[in-house]
């Protein structure tokens, strides 16, 4: 006794292999199920996809004998690495209709070995930008400097690395009281020594231009801004002490006494004058007062030191004394 695909077997009166099969005659093909009302739409992708909720429509057997004809799968492709994706991930309409889609056209796999190039390229223009943003920042906004000399004791000592605010300068100009670096206006400093040559001595221009290493050209110098164009300043009063719009300052930053040089000038518009806290060892305005009355113009600043940033024992912030914050300073008395 032979057992059909439904289960049922081919003896027995009023029983058949499909339903409508006479008993004793041979087996006649099922009449086919009506269409459904929403007929599958002609784009569908393969042949008896379920849509909206009917049961998959299969073709009958071209042979006749009542079965139907299951269409195979079409090969899984074997997916990897690509140049255009990494692999074919199975989704929804794949779990349901059991078939998966084919490749694109322009798929073919990725060469061996081009994760590391491209990890190198990465990592070549990661460092580039950091470079040229480190130039942009030291050439626009701050600037570290090397203080190579005693003359702002106790306020700066010598190898202290200093932040300098270029930006403040800018926008703000020089107040009275800040510690700023500028460039010698001529004549405040010897002759530099021949500059080093060499790949090391390149090497090092190129830090410090990128702003790697503090700036120390020996053509910079770091003083605090006393007084500032329109001023009047002089040297000194009864007791020593610097006398600013005629107001006697009372400096508690300086070191030394202050009257090694006597004056009493304006000091020029667009120009500051400058002096060293370590009183007694610093050829500051004070010794320049034939040019421009030892004012140093404006374009020659390059900024406000605003904090020590090396050694670390030594970190602070450079603030401005209150006492310049003096309402009587403010302006110079009338003439």
């Amino acid at each position: 006794m032979a057992v059909s695909a439904r289960g049922g077997s081919d003896s027995g009166a009023g029983r058949g292999l499909w339903p409508g099969t006479p008993a004793g005659g041979n087996p006649q093909p099922a009449a086919p199920d009506p269409a459904p009302a929403n007929p599958a739409p002609a784009d569908q992708a393969w042949p008896g996809a379920p849509v909206s909720g009917y049961p998959p429509v299969l073709p009958p057997d071209p042979s006749g004998s009542g079965g139907v004809v299951l269409e195979p799968a079409p090969p899984t492709p074997q997916h990897g690495r690509g140049r255009h994706r990494r692999g074919q991930r199975r989704d929804a309409s794949v779990e349901a209709t059991g078939y998966e889609s084919l490749p694109p056209a322009d798929w073919e796999p990725a060469p061996r070995g081009g994760g590391c190039w491209r990890v190198f390229r990465e990592f070549v223009i990661v460092i580039v930008v950091a470079l040229v943003l480190s130039a942009l920042v030291r050439a626009f906004l701050v600037q570290a400097f090397f203080v190579p000399s005693e003359s702002m004791e106790p306020t700066l000592v010598p190898n202290d690395r200093i932040l300098v605010s270029k930006v403040t300068t800018d926008f703000l100009g020089v107040k009275r009281g800040e510690v700023v670096v500028f460039q010698d206006p001529g004549g405040w400093l010897d002759e530099p020594a021949a500059r080093e040559t060499g790949w090391g001595a390149r090497a090092k221009e190129f830090a410090t231009f990128m702003g790697l290493l503090p700036s120390d050209t020996g053509r910079d110098l770091v003083k605090r801004a006393i007084a500032v164009g329109g001023d009047t300043i002089a040297c000194c009063d009864a007791n020593g002490r610097i006398v600013l719009n005629g107001v006697s300052l009372d400096e508690p930053y300086i070191q030394g006494p202050t009257n090694q040089v006597l004056f009493n000038v304006t000091v020029p518009d667009g120009t500051v004058f400058v002096m060293g806290d370590n009183r007694g060892n610093s050829r500051d305005s004070r010794y320049h007062l034939e040019q421009d009355f030892g004012g140093v113009p404006l374009a020659d600043v390059v900024g406000r030191s605003v904090l020590v940033l090396w050694p670390f024992r030594n970190f602070s912030t450079i603030p401005v004394p209150p006492l310049f914050d003096n309402a009587a300073l403010q302006r110079p008395p009338s003439r």
